[in-house]
């Protein structure tokens, strides 16, 4: 959470959504205090601070006052220039007027608490001597604050601390130098040579330490990371307890710290390098960090004892998500100092300047224990910040001795990038799914093979051979993604109907906020934009708002213009923003909101509009393009025959491109000329954009194409079913994809596509198991089946009708393929066809066979047609309905009866006489499962709506018993081997009922909330640990196992049972490449 979002939740909205008081007149004072701004580690941080601050101005609850301290330092100055007049005054608090009265003040106070302490004299140390220290002080307090703890130290004699004091101010020019000269004396005083020599190491290794730490650490943590004892911190930080807030016995948890950054100041300066008496007690910086980064790898590394392990916090769950786990535990398991080292090392390392090189402790280092150090970085919350330290490193990596940490280094970025979301939410999942779906050359797979580190897995599934240019995902919206925008590093998205826009780091893919808009139900938004100097704009049917995106406020709407589709801004620095609306005009807007002017003619509504420099393209859907100047005359109308736009862009040097339904890509010059018509998309174009000399197109089923100005394709990203939905490139070629499943896609046009699959692949329809296990099937929209073996080899390949349902026969011999163009049977011994089933089409066909394997029932969605065949193509009995039936049908085993569901009901069927025997109401949702026991007496119907199990007696149509979890304690589980199912009450692991049934009526084995915390906030054990399930993300053996990456879910929709089967201990998952892999878990 960045300062903007701290603020907004923290101050801003707190304080503005307080209740008003009765008397109105009345208003709260508040005041803030804020000391040290200078020290903010960023410095951008520091001038964002002061403009959020300014927002408190416009609260009329409160008046709120806020103290800020700093040093005039840059950009603290500029940042208070950018504040409105009125609303801040400075004032110079070291100035001699007026500080020599309160540092008198503070003098006489603290020598009255040393004459207490220390039994002396009422007037000691005198006035004069007061007088004198008040002299040499001012302006600083921080001098009269160290001299007066210095004085008041009691391993010395105070008389003698005022002397060394008063002396040491001799010749001194700098004011610093005056403040801390006496301690430093004091330590050295009276040391013969060896002494000194061992004085001067322990003080630049331990205060060294100290004043160059990222973040303060306590003493026994600092013994632990220096690898010295507590003893020997203690002896060393025993005389320096003027400048270093040093805990006492009952706190040795707290940290020390200096009291004042202007100490360390002093010690690395080079006034003290020097220093004809001081100069061994100078503090070499850049040897300092080089220091702490090898102590820091070196603790890591320590796996035997307080070091990096696998699975630190001793889990043994590797789907456990870091949500779930206490932080008491990840505080008790990861010390301090090892957390310390975990997010620092990196730091250390680049801020000693040493540069590092193949085979030396940096890359031992990654090549050990990259993935514990991941797996703290998790447990931590700092994952957003690993991308930019392996940043960091290939800054300081020698390009010729070091090519092979450098290719190391960049395969890590690309493991973070497309495992970052993963591994922040689920720490072990670095050594689990991370490592499972790494491409075959990648160098972090080589390093920690699936094999080694997922022994509980048998068979792994296919992954590609090296990188592509799909650089990283980003989840988090709900809904598809209907507008992306981009500026200056962050990427601004908005989905459909989750009511919020998204900010996030194009470098590291880190969430930064999310700007959430209540009205945003009635007011979708359809565009965004960002202005020339970072203003993000959102349009909708309603109106066009201004945000501020580093607080995710609001602040100014462009009012006047609904229904409003399209937003861009000039590309020059004028700032114009023009808007297109259903209303068939452009508006031209300045950038303070005031409307320029109101542009007239087109016939349609506009969807589309770009700028290049003081020309305008406004286009429709329809097909017709307004090129327009700034000042509203029209310069052209474009002649386009090919109907429905779908992408637009504008070149800074006036070439117009655009993207069509048809998949078509044409250019026109700023003149109005037709130029050319591109054509080598298969699908609908989503987006069009311009990168150096080449046009760039990326259609709805992921396919990017490279093009150059004369219209040869120069390069194509191939991408699978993606539903991409708009598009927008950065300017160092990252282009950002929306998708309609939610999830947000970055490629790198720069990145070289070795991997090149078949053409003629298609994602895949639907995967099915033959009934022994030992064949799958799968069927792509490319109009093929393909068989694979158990290995996942490819064993036959089968033109056919059409996207296709399948069904295998009790055998495995002979393989059914449904789609509306008809029933085929298919050898799986060859491949050849058997026959086909005459007249057996429709819409929405899907296939069951009865647990004989001798009678196979096809059954059409639309328009409502039931048929039973045999095997040898009989059609044994035929009737429809004269509506649309449920998706989940059911057969007898003895081929008799067969039970279907709609809307939570389920109909009872005689096949013999095509008759309706009863109806069953009891589901309130839709019902998902169900199947005949063995002896066809007992229905069993669950819903994964309503969470309910209920069991049907079919000869009497009674109700037998209803299985509810209402309480998440209900698991159902069944045994595709034995053809079982049983219930089983979570909170008390007893089993409720076993059931031998016949062949299920869906692949899906599971209720989705079978197994989550039950009231008492206990995960229970799993009474079963060997069955798998598919849900959504997640693949689950008894608990969360396996992360599935977006392109191995189910591509349909969440719980789509379509696009994997289990048999046993494997599940097969298919691709929207059309590849299908398999992973099988040890018993």
């Amino acid at each position: 959470m960045g300062p903007g979002e701290q603020f907004s939740k923290l101050i801003l909205h707190p304080l503005r959504d307080s209740q008003e008081p009765e008397d109105q007149s009345r208003y709260d004072k508040i005041i803030i205090v804020i000391d040290a701004l200078d020290e903010c580690d960023e410095e951008k941080d520091q001038r964002l601070i002061i403009s959020l601050l300014s927002q408190l101005k416009d609260l009329t609850r409160f008046d709120v006052r806020i103290f800020l301290t700093s040093r005039p330092e840059l950009p603290i100055r500029p940042g208070f220039k950018d504040l409105s007049k009125g609303i801040h005054k400075n004032v110079i608090l070291h100035e001699e007027s007026g500080t020599d009265r309160d540092i008198g003040i503070l003098l006489n106070d603290e020598f009255s608490k040393i004459r207490k302490a220390r039994d002396l004299p009422s007037d000691w140390p005198g006035q004069d001597i007061i007088q004198k220290l008040v002299e040499i002080a001012v302006p600083l307090f921080i001098f009269a604050a160290t001299a007066c703890r210095f004085i008041a130290d009691e391993n010395w004699d105070p008389q003698e601390q005022v002397k060394l004091v008063m002396e040491s101010q001799t010749n001194l020019s700098e004011d610093v130098e005056k403040t801390y000269t006496p301690v430093l004396k004091r330590l050295i005083e009276n040391q013969k040579s060896i002494a000194l020599k061992r004085l001067e190491s322990g003080f630049r290794q331990i205060v060294g330490t100290i004043v160059n730490l990222a973040s303060p650490l306590s003493i026994p943590s600092l013994a632990r990371l220096l690898s010295v004892s507590e003893t020997t911190i203690d002896l060393r930080l025993k005389k320096l307890h003027s400048v270093l807030n040093i805990p006492g016995e009952s706190s040795r948890h707290e940290s020390v710290r200096t009291f004042h950054l202007s100490f360390r100041d002093f010690l690395i300066s080079q006034h003290l390098h020097g220093h004809a008496e001081l100069s061994r007690l100078w503090i070499d910086v850049k040897k300092t960090h080089g220091m702490l980064a090898t102590r820091c790898i070196e603790l890591m590394s320590n796996t035997e004892g307080l070091g990096l392990k696998q699975d630190i916090c001793c889990l043994n769950l590797p789907g456990i998500l870091r949500s779930e786990i206490d932080e008491e535990t990840v505080q008790k398991q990861v010390s301090p100092e090892l957390q310390y080292a975990c997010r620092n090392w990196v730091y250390h390392q680049t801020q000693s300047e040493e540069i590092i090189c193949d085979d030396d402790i940096v890359h031992k280092f990654l090549e050990r224990s990259l993935l514990h150090w991941l797996e703290v970085e998790s447990l931590l919350g700092d994952m957003e910040n690993t991308i930019q330290m392996i940043n960091n490193l290939k800054t300081i990596t020698d390009a010729l001795k070091g090519k092979k940490l450098l290719a190391l280094l960049y395969d890590i970025k690309r493991f973070l990038l497309q495992n970052k979301y993963i591994i922040a939410k689920a720490p072990l999942q670095t050594y689990v799914s991370a490592i499972m779906f790494v491409p075959e050359e990648s160098l972090v797979g080589k390093l920690f093979s699936p094999e080694k580190m997922i022994p509980w897995v048998r068979q792994f599934p296919r992954v590609q051979k090296t990188w592509d240019p799909l650089l990283q995902t980003l989840e988090g919206h709900r809904y598809s993604i209907y507008a992306v925008a981009f500026f200056d590093g962050i990427i601004a998205s908005v989905s459909a109907h989750d009511y919020s826009i998204r900010l996030w780091s194009a470098r590291t893919g880190a969430a930064l906020r999310t700007i959430w808009d209540l009205h945003f139900p009635d007011n979708v938004i359809r565009d965004l934009a960002f202005s020339p100097n970072g203003v993000l704009v959102s349009t909708s049917n309603q109106k066009i708002k201004m945000w501020n995106t580093d607080t995710g406020e609001p602040i100014g709407n462009f009012n006047g213009h609904t229904d409003v589709n399209a937003i861009a801004f000039a590309s020059n620095s004028s700032g114009i923003l023009a808007s297109g609306s259903d209303d068939r005009t452009v508006r031209l807007w300045d950038a303070d909101g005031t409307l320029r002017r109101t542009l007239e003619g087109h016939k349609y509504s506009i969807v589309f509009i770009a700028f290049s420099d003081r020309i305008l393209a406004s286009a429709c859907g329809e097909g017709e393009i307004r090129l327009w100047d700034v000042d509203g005359v029209l310069l052209h109308v474009l002649e386009n025959p090919t109907y429905w736009l779908t992408a637009l862009a504008f070149s800074s040097d006036g070439l117009l491109v655009l993207g069509f339904l048809d998949g078509t890509v044409k250019l026109w010059d700023k003149d109005g000329n037709f130029l050319q018509s591109l054509k080598e998309h298969t699908s609908s174009v989503q987006g069009v954009e311009f990168y150096k000399e080449l046009v760039v197109s990326a259609a709805d089923d992921g396919t990017i194409k490279l093009w150059d100005r004369n219209g040869a394709l120069v390069r194509t990203l191939k991408g699978y079913g993606l539903g991409l939905r708009t598009t927008v490139l950065t300017s160092d070629g990252i282009m950002v994809g929306g998708c309609g499943d939610a999830i947000i896609r970055l490629w790198d046009l720069n990145e070289p596509q070795i991997q090149i699959l078949e053409k003629d692949t298609d994602l895949v329809w639907d995967v099915s198991f033959s009934l022994d296990g030992k064949i799958l099937a799968s069927t792509s929209g490319n109009k093929y089946i393909k068989l694979w073996s158990e290995e996942g080899e490819l064993v036959q390949t089968i033109k056919t009708h059409g996207p296709s349902v399948i069904a295998f026969s009790l055998d495995g011999r002979v393989l059914a393929s449904g789609s509306r163009k008809g029933i085929k049977l298919w050898s799986t011994d060859d491949g050849s066809l058997l026959r086909t089933f005459v007249n057996s089409g429709g819409s929405g066909i899907d296939l069951v066979l009865s647990s004989d394997g001798k009678v196979l029932v096809s059954f059409a969605e639309y328009p409502g047609e039931f048929k039973v065949w045999s095997l040898e193509g009989e059609l044994l009995q035929s009737w429809g309905r004269g509506r649309s039936i449920g998706q989940t049908i059911a057969i007898s085993s003895n081929g008799k009866f067969l039970a279907f569901t709609e809307f939570g009901g389920i109909e009872l069927w005689n096949v013999a006489s095509r008759s309706l025997l009863r109806t069953w109401k009891g589901h309130t949702k839709n019902v998902g499962i169900m199947a005949f026991s063995s002896d066809d007496k007992i229905l069993l119907s669950a819903s994964y709506i309503d969470l309910t199990v209920r069991l049907w007696d079919v000869g009497t149509g009674e109700l037998l018993e209803t299985y509810a979890d209402s309480a998440d304690l209900l698991e159902f589980i069944p045994d595709a081997n034995i053809n079982t199912v049983k219930l089983w009450d979570a909170r008390t692991l007893a089993q409720l009922r076993t059931f031998a049934m016949g062949r299920m009526a869906t692949k899906s084995p599971f209720l989705p909330n079978a197994y989550y915390h039950n009231k008492t906030n206990q995960r229970p054990e799993r009474v079963e640990q060997s069955h798998i399930i598919v849900e959504g993300e997640w693949l689950s053996r008894g608990r969360n196992r396996i992360w599935l990456p977006p392109d191995y879910r189910s591509h349909f929709f969440k719980y789509d049972d379509r696009t994997w089967d289990i048999y046993g201990d494997r599940v097969a998952l298919g691709h929207r490449s059309g590849q299908v892999s398999l992973i099988g878990f040890k018993s």
